[in-house]
């Protein structure tokens, strides 16, 4: 059975970090929703909250259309970004659609030390990550909303993200290589 790894959760988390170290390390392709609208927006520009909701969205079609290819070609892979309740639903039918076994990592962390790692990132990110939470209280607001996510697939690990320490965790590294090459 092929496999697919969902790296998701909050903002400021690693998830992009965290799924460039895995795809190097477990030698699969890695879909990264940051990389594919960073690409939208070059290309297309946005000049309102609600085109870059637009583009956001075009990105999750886009992941959605190479999940099913690497699927239709009976790929192991990684999906990564932020995604949201509706999504997850989505994901999950797909994934038992087309037989595979799925891993989600599940990133959360302390509200104020992600909101402190959000705006210090804000500094150097693209333009097109920019429209989202804009105070901590909208930020609070998002990331109580994405904890509140329910994944029906039982194959789940939380991640503490307070720190990058996760990324190099052996005992969390080994479950996810036993996930790849021995289920």
């Amino acid at each position: 059975m092929q496999k697919i790894i969902i790296i998701t959760g909050a903002l400021a988390t690693g998830k992009s970090t965290f799924s460039a170290l895995l795809s190097d390390k477990l030698l699969v392709p890695s879909i990264n929703k940051d990389n594919i609208k960073e690409i939208l927006s070059d290309n297309f520009g946005f000049s309102s909250r609600e085109e870059n909701l637009k583009l956001s969205h075009a990105t999750y079609e886009i992941m959605k259309y190479f999940m099913q290819r690497l699927m239709m070609e009976s790929k192991d892979f990684i999906l990564e970004a932020n995604f949201h309740d509706k999504e997850i639903k989505e994901l999950e039918q797909i994934i038992e659609k087309n037989n595979y076994k799925s891993l989600f990592l599940v990133l959360s962390g302390d509200i104020d030390i992600l909101y402190s790692r959000f705006n210090k990132r804000s500094l150097n990110r693209h333009s097109c990550h920019l429209s989202g939470p804009t105070t901590y209280d909208s930020f609070k607001e998002y990331i109580q909303k994405n904890n509140k996510i329910n994944y029906s697939l039982s194959n789940i690990i939380y991640i503490n993200a307070d720190t990058f320490k996760y990324q190099e965790d052996e005992n969390l590294l080994r479950k996810i290589e036993d996930f790849i090459y021995n289920n």
